[in-house]
């Protein structure tokens, strides 16, 4: 049987633990761990290791107050209590967040009713009380989420040009060569590579849409903060309201999914912002844009052979730092309408994968 709540049930490495393929232990880090954690905190426990105040997210690791945590839950839902989060535990987590979202602390069990806690500041939607009314993932407003900060190589130009740097990148600027990219690492691997080897420095707009359908964790990824986007809209009393990401979410293309986006982007941050507006009889509509940025810069291990020329991710920090590619900033976005009542699940096809 499948995970049925959506904080849970789109995370491939929660759906494998719960199934025992294999569970999570002390030690994991990741995004599963970091899934489990929020949904943990959601139904009401208080993890500040792992969540300090201020910290947008969990830390994503299984340790000591992680797995205290799970004993916890194991206990008061009557599980086998060793801090092992396997198919039991899972699952009794699933139904809480699918059906009746319990608090611990307020110990009859009552379902909750969706209503902000008394203490929640004036009731906001977005207030990220766990199990009240507001979703942590979300917040009035349309600004972006603040920017990750990347070092990249360093500084552009720091060192001096040397010849057999010259004669790679001239061997690199070749059509041949561009040629032998495409075919190499992809398209838009090619086209973010000759980009990079023109040293303007300028914004790159990538085909982002093309990414989330070419790349199953990209394509998971919006699948669930669409579903997040549906639970905090769903807090919202009727009228029209803008929206955005408290923060911006991690992702990364694997090789083994798609070695064109694994070359051109690697590691890329993403985020949903729009206008919902809701209407009396709980129908909501919302206009989103689903919004993508990185840093062009090649992360450590990568590496390629292209028409001769060995290429990694020191030899293109090396690149940028003698002044022969300049690192730039990337940039994507693509929109989407979606209509559902409050209660009932986006309908797939308005995904538009």
């Amino acid at each position: 049987m499948p995970l049925r709540s959506r904080t849970l049930k789109f995370d491939a490495r929660v759906c494998k633990a719960a199934e025992n393929n294999p569970p999570f232990f002390m030690g994991e880090a990741g995004n599963g761990v970091r899934t489990l954690q929020i949904g943990l905190i959601r139904i009401g426990y208080k993890m500040p290791i792992s969540q300090p105040p201020g910290a947008q997210t969990p830390d994503g690791i299984y340790g000591d107050e992680t797995a205290s945590v799970v004993r916890q839950f194991q206990q008061k839902q009557h599980l086998d209590v060793d801090g092992i989060a396997g198919h039991d535990t899972l699952y009794a987590l699933d139904a809480m967040l699918a059906n009746e979202i319990k608090r611990p602390d307020k110990g009859g069990g009552k379902p909750d009713d969706g209503k902000p806690d008394a203490g929640q500041p004036g009731g906001q939607p977005g207030g990220g009380a766990p199990g009240g009314g507001g979703d942590p993932d979300f917040k009035p407003g349309s600004d972006d989420p603040p920017k990750g900060g990347d070092p990249g190589a360093g500084p552009w130009r720091s060192h001096w040009p040397t010849p057999d740097m010259i004669a790679a990148r001239a061997a690199m600027m070749h059509p041949a060569f561009q040629t032998a990219a495409i075919a190499a690492i992809g398209d838009d691997a090619a086209r973010n590579l000759r980009h990079y080897l023109n040293i303007s420095g300028d914004d790159l707009t990538i085909d982002f849409e093309g990414l989330v359908r070419e790349t199953p964790s990209a394509g998971r990824k919006y699948t669930t903060l669409v579903d997040l986007m549906a639970l905090y809209v769903e807090t919202l009393g009727p009228g029209v309201f803008q929206f955005t990401s408290r923060r911006s979410w991690t992702g990364y293309c694997m090789q083994s999914e798609c070695r064109n986006w694994y070359f051109a982007q690697g590691g890329h941050q993403v985020w949903i912002k729009g206008t919902a507006r809701v209407l009396d009889n709980g129908d909501c509509f919302v206009a989103a844009e689903y919004k993508f940025r990185d840093r062009y810069n090649w992360d450590g291990g990568k590496s390629v052979t292209i028409y001769g020329v060995r290429i990694t991710d020191e030899f293109m920090g090396e690149l940028h730092r003698q002044g022969l590619a300049r690192e730039y900033d990337c940039q994507g976005a693509f929109r989407r309408n979606f209509h559902w009542r409050k209660g009932y699940p986006i309908p797939p096809g308005q995904l538009g994968l």
